[in-house]
Protein backbone atom coordinates (compact mmCIF):
# COMPACT_ATOMS: atom_id res chain seq x y z
CA UNK A 1 0.00 0.00 0.00
CA UNK A 2 1.22 3.44 -1.07
CA UNK A 3 1.32 6.13 1.80
CA UNK A 4 -1.34 7.92 -0.47
CA UNK A 5 -3.58 5.05 -0.11
CA UNK A 6 -3.25 4.37 3.47
CA UNK A 7 -3.94 8.10 3.81
CA UNK A 8 -7.23 7.70 1.82
CA UNK A 9 -7.81 4.46 4.06
CA UNK A 10 -7.86 6.66 7.30
CA UNK A 11 -10.29 9.74 5.81
CA UNK A 12 -7.48 11.94 3.94
CA UNK A 13 -7.38 13.15 0.15
CA UNK A 14 -3.47 12.98 0.01
CA UNK A 15 -0.78 11.67 2.07
CA UNK A 16 0.15 14.00 5.54
CA UNK A 17 3.05 14.88 6.69
CA UNK A 18 4.23 14.18 10.56
CA UNK A 19 3.93 17.24 12.70
CA UNK A 20 7.84 17.99 13.11
CA UNK A 21 8.25 17.59 8.91
CA UNK A 22 6.90 21.06 8.09
CA UNK A 23 10.02 22.65 9.31
CA UNK A 24 12.26 21.97 6.22
CA UNK A 25 9.62 24.69 4.35
CA UNK A 26 9.49 27.08 7.56
CA UNK A 27 12.93 27.42 7.91
CA UNK A 28 13.57 27.62 4.06
CA UNK A 29 10.83 30.73 4.34
CA UNK A 30 12.89 32.23 7.65
CA UNK A 31 16.30 32.15 5.83
CA UNK A 32 15.24 33.62 2.79
CA UNK A 33 13.98 36.57 4.81
CA UNK A 34 16.95 36.78 6.80
CA UNK A 35 19.56 36.23 3.90
CA UNK A 36 17.35 38.57 1.70
CA UNK A 37 16.35 41.45 3.76
CA UNK A 38 18.88 43.86 6.66
CA UNK A 39 17.97 42.49 9.92
CA UNK A 40 21.01 42.75 11.21
CA UNK A 41 21.13 39.14 11.92
CA UNK A 42 24.05 36.50 10.09
CA UNK A 43 22.68 33.13 9.13
CA UNK A 44 25.56 31.70 8.96
CA UNK A 45 25.92 32.69 12.80
CA UNK A 46 22.99 32.13 14.31
CA UNK A 47 21.00 29.25 16.57
CA UNK A 48 17.78 28.11 16.38
CA UNK A 49 16.36 29.29 20.12
CA UNK A 50 12.42 28.47 19.95
CA UNK A 51 10.49 26.86 17.82
CA UNK A 52 6.42 27.07 17.87
CA UNK A 53 4.16 24.74 15.24
CA UNK A 54 0.51 23.97 15.38
CA UNK A 55 -1.29 22.14 12.90
CA UNK A 56 -4.78 22.91 12.45
CA UNK A 57 -5.69 20.28 10.50
CA UNK A 58 -3.09 17.19 9.04
CA UNK A 59 -0.68 18.88 6.36
CA UNK A 60 -0.39 17.35 2.97
CA UNK A 61 3.20 17.67 0.59
CA UNK A 62 1.00 20.65 -1.37
CA UNK A 63 1.02 24.17 0.61
CA UNK A 64 1.79 27.73 -0.10
CA UNK A 65 4.38 28.64 2.26
CA UNK A 66 3.93 32.78 3.80
CA UNK A 67 6.18 34.00 6.20
CA UNK A 68 7.25 37.97 7.42
CA UNK A 69 9.58 39.02 10.21
CA UNK A 70 8.29 39.98 13.29
CA UNK A 71 10.84 41.84 15.00
CA UNK A 72 14.72 42.16 15.46
CA UNK A 73 15.89 43.24 18.76
CA UNK A 74 18.90 43.18 20.87
CA UNK A 75 19.06 42.01 24.24
CA UNK A 76 21.94 41.43 26.58
CA UNK A 77 24.36 41.17 23.61
CA UNK A 78 22.09 38.82 21.34
CA UNK A 79 20.11 39.80 18.55
CA UNK A 80 17.33 37.91 18.12
CA UNK A 81 14.61 37.85 15.55
CA UNK A 82 10.95 36.01 15.50
CA UNK A 83 9.23 35.25 12.34
CA UNK A 84 5.86 33.86 11.84
CA UNK A 85 5.43 31.25 8.98
CA UNK A 86 1.96 30.00 7.36
CA UNK A 87 1.50 26.94 5.45
CA UNK A 88 -1.48 27.44 3.03
CA UNK A 89 -3.78 24.50 1.27
CA UNK A 90 -6.50 25.02 -0.58
CA UNK A 91 -8.98 25.82 2.50
CA UNK A 92 -6.67 28.06 3.90
CA UNK A 93 -4.25 28.13 6.74
CA UNK A 94 -3.24 25.01 7.72
CA UNK A 95 0.02 25.05 10.43
CA UNK A 96 1.26 28.14 11.95
CA UNK A 97 4.65 28.55 13.23
CA UNK A 98 7.16 30.80 15.08
CA UNK A 99 10.39 30.71 14.90
CA UNK A 100 13.18 32.73 17.09
CA UNK A 101 16.50 32.88 15.66
CA UNK A 102 19.44 34.10 18.21
CA UNK A 103 23.07 35.54 16.99
CA UNK A 104 25.66 36.16 19.42
CA UNK A 105 26.11 36.79 23.31
CA UNK A 106 25.85 33.76 25.79
CA UNK A 107 23.33 30.74 25.13
CA UNK A 108 20.01 30.88 27.89
CA UNK A 109 21.02 29.15 31.30
CA UNK A 110 21.13 25.54 31.17
CA UNK A 111 19.75 24.32 34.46
CA UNK A 112 19.43 20.85 35.27
CA UNK A 113 17.22 18.45 34.22
CA UNK A 114 14.49 17.68 36.96
CA UNK A 115 13.08 14.42 37.86
CA UNK A 116 11.06 12.96 34.69
CA UNK A 117 9.21 10.29 33.55
CA UNK A 118 11.91 8.68 31.77
CA UNK A 119 10.95 7.92 27.47
CA UNK A 120 14.22 6.58 26.16
CA UNK A 121 18.13 7.68 25.07
CA UNK A 122 18.74 8.82 21.57
CA UNK A 123 22.32 8.89 19.79
CA UNK A 124 23.20 11.83 18.01
CA UNK A 125 26.54 11.69 15.73
CA UNK A 126 28.04 13.76 12.36
CA UNK A 127 26.82 11.18 9.92
CA UNK A 128 22.63 11.69 12.04
CA UNK A 129 23.53 15.78 11.60
CA UNK A 130 24.30 15.51 8.03
CA UNK A 131 21.58 13.25 7.04
CA UNK A 132 19.22 15.72 8.78
CA UNK A 133 20.54 18.75 7.10
CA UNK A 134 19.80 16.72 3.59
CA UNK A 135 16.24 16.24 4.64
CA UNK A 136 15.48 19.60 5.83
CA UNK A 137 17.33 21.69 3.61
CA UNK A 138 18.80 23.49 7.01
CA UNK A 139 22.77 23.17 5.73
CA UNK A 140 24.24 25.95 7.89
CA UNK A 141 27.74 25.48 8.51
CA UNK A 142 27.59 25.56 12.24
CA UNK A 143 25.86 22.38 12.10
CA UNK A 144 28.38 20.63 9.23
CA UNK A 145 31.84 22.90 9.00
CA UNK A 146 34.14 22.21 12.43
CA UNK A 147 35.88 25.79 11.32
CA UNK A 148 32.93 27.55 11.04
CA UNK A 149 31.18 25.90 13.86
CA UNK A 150 34.22 27.56 16.04
CA UNK A 151 34.25 30.68 13.66
CA UNK A 152 30.51 31.55 15.43
CA UNK A 153 31.51 30.63 18.92
CA UNK A 154 30.83 27.25 19.52
CA UNK A 155 33.86 24.46 20.39
CA UNK A 156 32.51 22.47 17.90
CA UNK A 157 29.45 21.29 15.25
CA UNK A 158 26.21 21.38 16.63
CA UNK A 159 22.99 19.23 16.21
CA UNK A 160 20.24 21.16 14.98
CA UNK A 161 17.69 22.23 17.36
CA UNK A 162 14.78 20.62 15.73
CA UNK A 163 16.46 17.31 15.37
CA UNK A 164 16.84 17.38 18.99
CA UNK A 165 13.19 18.01 19.22
CA UNK A 166 12.12 15.85 16.31
CA UNK A 167 14.23 12.85 18.69
CA UNK A 168 12.80 13.24 21.83
CA UNK A 169 8.86 13.43 20.04
CA UNK A 170 9.53 10.62 18.08
CA UNK A 171 9.79 8.77 21.45
CA UNK A 172 6.04 10.13 22.61
CA UNK A 173 3.42 7.34 21.97
CA UNK A 174 0.79 10.30 20.86
CA UNK A 175 -0.16 12.31 17.68
CA UNK A 176 0.43 16.00 18.49
CA UNK A 177 -1.28 18.77 17.28
CA UNK A 178 1.18 21.49 18.63
CA UNK A 179 4.48 21.41 20.24
CA UNK A 180 6.62 24.18 21.63
CA UNK A 181 10.40 23.85 21.71
CA UNK A 182 13.12 26.02 23.68
CA UNK A 183 16.40 25.25 23.23
CA UNK A 184 18.62 26.18 25.68
CA UNK A 185 22.02 24.67 25.00
CA UNK A 186 23.71 23.80 21.90
CA UNK A 187 24.40 20.03 21.59
CA UNK A 188 27.66 19.59 20.28
CA UNK A 189 28.31 16.57 18.38
CA UNK A 190 32.25 16.04 18.45
CA UNK A 191 32.16 11.89 17.59
CA UNK A 192 28.31 11.35 18.76
CA UNK A 193 26.55 11.65 22.38
CA UNK A 194 23.55 10.34 24.06
CA UNK A 195 20.44 12.34 24.91
CA UNK A 196 18.39 11.82 27.83
CA UNK A 197 14.74 11.95 26.84
CA UNK A 198 11.99 12.24 30.13
CA UNK A 199 8.52 13.89 30.52
CA UNK A 200 6.86 16.05 33.08
CA UNK A 201 3.37 17.41 33.54
CA UNK A 202 3.45 20.66 33.91
CA UNK A 203 0.10 23.03 34.63
CA UNK A 204 -1.80 22.32 31.31
CA UNK A 205 0.77 20.41 29.37
CA UNK A 206 3.18 17.75 29.17
CA UNK A 207 6.69 18.74 28.59
CA UNK A 208 9.46 16.92 27.09
CA UNK A 209 13.14 17.49 28.58
CA UNK A 210 16.06 16.48 26.90
CA UNK A 211 19.57 16.17 28.86
CA UNK A 212 23.21 15.69 27.81
CA UNK A 213 25.06 14.95 30.88
CA UNK A 214 22.55 15.90 33.06
CA UNK A 215 22.54 18.99 31.55
CA UNK A 216 18.87 20.49 30.13
CA UNK A 217 19.57 21.12 26.29
CA UNK A 218 15.59 21.48 25.29
CA UNK A 219 12.51 21.60 26.77
CA UNK A 220 9.36 20.52 24.38
CA UNK A 221 6.22 21.32 25.71
CA UNK A 222 2.97 19.69 23.48
CA UNK A 223 -0.92 19.14 23.56
CA UNK A 224 -0.59 15.82 25.48
CA UNK A 225 -2.73 15.89 28.62
CA UNK A 226 -0.53 15.47 31.95
CA UNK A 227 -2.93 12.50 32.51
CA UNK A 228 -0.91 10.37 29.97
CA UNK A 229 2.12 10.65 32.17
CA UNK A 230 -0.24 8.38 34.50
CA UNK A 231 -0.20 5.75 31.45
CA UNK A 232 3.57 5.67 31.20
CA UNK A 233 3.75 5.07 34.51
CA UNK A 234 7.87 5.58 34.47
CA UNK A 235 8.44 3.11 31.87
CA UNK A 236 9.57 3.04 27.81
CA UNK A 237 6.49 3.47 25.54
Amino acid sequence: MTPEQFAQVIGHTRATVPPTFVIGPVLEAVEELVRGDDLGLDYDRIVHRAQRIHHLRPCTDRVEVRARTLDVRSFRGNVIGRFSVELHDDAGVVCSALTTLVQGGAPAAPGKATEAVPLGRVFVDQDLVTRYADASGDHNPIHLDPAAARAAGFPGVIAHGMLTAGLALSLVPRDLTWFEAVFTQPVVVGSGVHLDVGARAGRDAVEIVVACDGVAVAHVRTDLSPAALTEWNGSTP
